[in-house]
């Protein structure tokens, strides 16, 4: 059993990863933190990173294939990113979404969290307007690399709002709605 996780930013895609993945005894992986670890490596904010990657393809590729290899040689584990649904099709298919009052005050409140695009902000506005820039940034780069969107939610299997969710309760409601479509879970979970 394979698990992506999507969704917008700051809805809980990489803590609720790890959650699932403690919970399924499965190895968790986050692109967000391949593409940050990469970029810290480069000495580029994530920003810096994405805007390299929009303009040398080999930036997306490597995370891509690797994606994509992952999905053809393993199984057992959870990913979350934002295309890991599109480079991972057999995957069971979460996308998580947030309000963006919520994801800004989420994001504002790990500030000083290094290599997060929000790092340098003082302001909740200015998270929010870093947030918002993000998206649209990311929209634009998915769609000019594969003609795809990655907020489009008729391509997920389970959608979640964890705007007033905590990622315990977001955590029990994937592996519910997993059950619900006949998947087994070990039996430390049922």
């Amino acid at each position: 059993m394979i698990i992506t996780l999507a969704g917008t930013p700051a809805s809980g895609k990489g803590t609720v990863g790890k959650l699932l993945a403690k919970k399924l005894g499965f190895p968790a992986y986050s692109t967000g933190q391949m593409r940050r670890d990469e970029a810290a490596k480069k000495g580029m904010t994530i920003e810096e990173f994405n805007d390299w990657s929009l303009k040398n393809k080999v930036g997306d590729k490597f995370f891509d294939d690797k994606q994509k290899d992952m999905g053809e040689t393993q199984d057992n584990f959870v990913i979350d990113g934002r295309l890991a649904w599109y480079f991972i099709p057999n995957s069971i298919k979460v996308f998580l979404d947030v309000d963006i009052d919520e994801a800004s005050r989420r994001r504002f409140a790990e500030i000083n969290k290094p290599g997060r695009a929000e790092e340098h902000a003082q302001t909740f506005e200015e998270v929010k307007k870093i947030i918002v820039d993000r998206t649209k940034h990311d929209l634009e780069r998915y769609t000019a690399l594969y003609g795809i969107s990655s907020y489009d939610k008729t391509k997920f299997d389970i959608i979640i709002d964890t705007t007033e969710l905590s990622p315990e309760q977001v955590t029990d409601a994937i592996l519910g709605s997993i059950k619900k479509m006949g998947y087994e879970l070990p039996k430390s979970i049922v």
